[in-house]
């Protein structure tokens, strides 16, 4: 009975300690007011604080009051990594706290000047971006950029500034006054000002000027240049063109307000054998006054019908080699024909005659003809006079024999004034009547390749 009540009083006793230290524990960690804080390095190393700047002593069991912030140590680095903070918050410490430093794979990145000197060093994650500094002004260059990626960097890089030589470019009047200045990289073009800023220069004896150009280029500079303006006395072009657009002589250049030289014409006659009224035309002046040349000129010869009747030599081109020219003599008028009268002068040494056929209405009447070494006259007289259609007939056929090796030239069947008639009415020929008369000629031309 005795061992009973001893059991159940060493019972009591335990329960009511039990009771007594769980309540002492509560009531200990409600009246807690600080927490112990402890940083570490990636491999465990513990971080401290000094205890003051004056101090050595390392700290490295932070004892912080509840609700405050701990202290963050330095980090002494990872060496190819970057620290990018704390595995916890210490801001608002309400527990005991084990920090850990965080690292995440870092590159260098060092930024260089054109001299080789360090502008900048950053350290930046794998993969990320750096961010560029701002150069200093290089006098005679101009920066445009790096040379080298800074973005997404995946291993240590170094980025050197990159500029471009610059030159400058003067461009200046006869006088030396300053018409613009630029700027420009060297290798690059300068832009020409307006021409409108160019100052003419002043005329002279030698005539009225005009802009030229300059007197360097400035399509590649490769140096500080001054570029001046160049003049010359004012010129035009003056062509004279004849009735068929061809040109009558080489295009002149004329100073300004002098007169352009007029290609001779004396007695320059064309024919129209095309056209359904035949009619043969006289070069009567030119469409433009050309004393005073101002400006870029056109003048085109002027001719005018010829009324009296036309006795021509047609021209006949052949190749070289050729060896029988067939030349027609023909007559132009509107009034009937009685008689005529045609001698002929060729050059005998080149051309030899081998036949005389009268053609057309010239078949009839009475016919003379006499060939000499270098002559031909023919003589036609009719009973009635006779007329043509369209005013236009051909009198004669005449064969010339030439030697096959005869070179390229023009060789020429000219009338005798003096001896060529003409008639219109019966009985009174052979009296001379006004009649225009046109040479003619055989032309030889190279052989193509020769």
């Amino acid at each position: 009975m005795k061992n009973k009540f001893l059991a159940c009083l060493l019972i009591m006793v335990c329960s009511f300690a039990c009771i007594f230290f769980v309540a002492c524990d509560k009531n200990k960690e409600q009246t807690q007011t600080t927490y112990s804080v402890n940083f570490y390095d990636y491999d465990g190393t513990r971080l401290g604080i000094p205890t003051s700047e004056e101090d050595d002593t390392i700290i490295y069991t932070q004892i912080i009051k509840k609700g405050e912030s701990a202290t963050a140590p330095a980090v002494p680095g990872r060496e190819g990594y970057m620290f990018t903070g704390w595995s916890k918050d210490f801001e608002n410490v309400t527990s005991n706290l084990e920090i850990v430093a965080q690292y995440v794979s870092a590159c260098e990145v060092v930024f260089k000047n054109y001299d080789n000197s360090i502008i900048k060093t950053e350290i930046v994650a794998y993969g990320s971006d750096a961010t560029p500094p701002e150069v200093e002004t290089r006098a005679g260059y101009r920066f445009v950029g790096w040379i080298g990626d800074y973005r997404k960097v995946i291993a240590d890089t170094t980025i050197v500034a990159d500029y471009v030589e610059q030159c400058s470019v003067d461009f200046v009047n006869y006088d030396d006054s300053l018409i613009s200045s630029q700027v420009v990289d060297k290798g690059t073009k300068a832009i020409a000002p307006n021409e409108k800023l160019i100052k003419i220069k002043p005329e002279t004896e030698d005539g009225v000027y005009e802009f030229a150009g300059w007197d360097k280029q400035f399509d590649n500079v490769q140096s500080n240049l001054t570029i001046k303006a160049t003049f010359k006395i004012k010129t035009y072009t003056v062509n004279f063109v004849d009735w068929n657009g061809e040109s009558l002589s080489a295009p002149q250049t004329v100073k300004h307000g002098e007169s352009a030289i007029a290609p001779n014409m004396t007695g320059k006659m064309y024919l129209d054998t095309k056209s359904e009224k035949k009619a043969g035309y006289r070069f009567s002046g030119f469409d433009k006054n050309f004393e005073s040349v101002k400006s870029n000129m056109t003048i085109n010869a002027l001719y005018t019908k010829i009324e009296e009747p036309i006795i021509f030599v047609e021209n006949k081109t052949y190749e070289e080699g050729t060896t029988l020219a067939k030349v027609g003599v023909y007559v132009i008028t509107s009034k009937p024909i009685c008689g005529l009268k045609i001698k002929l002068y060729y050059d005998n040494d080149v051309l030899t005659l081998s036949s005389l056929q009268q053609k057309s209405k010239f078949i009839d009447g009475h016919i003379q003809s006499k060939t000499k070494d270098n002559y031909i006259e023919f003589v036609w007289t009719n009973s009635s006079d006779i007329s043509f259609a369209n005013n236009f007939s051909q009198i004669l056929e005449l064969d010339f024999d030439i030697n096959a090796y005869q070179s390229a030239g023009t060789y020429t069947i000219v009338f005798d004034e003096t001896e060529t008639q003409y008639s219109f009415t019966q009985n009174n020929f052979p009296q001379s009547q006004q009649v225009v008369l046109i040479s003619g000629s055989v032309i030889l031309t190279e052989k193509e390749g020769n």
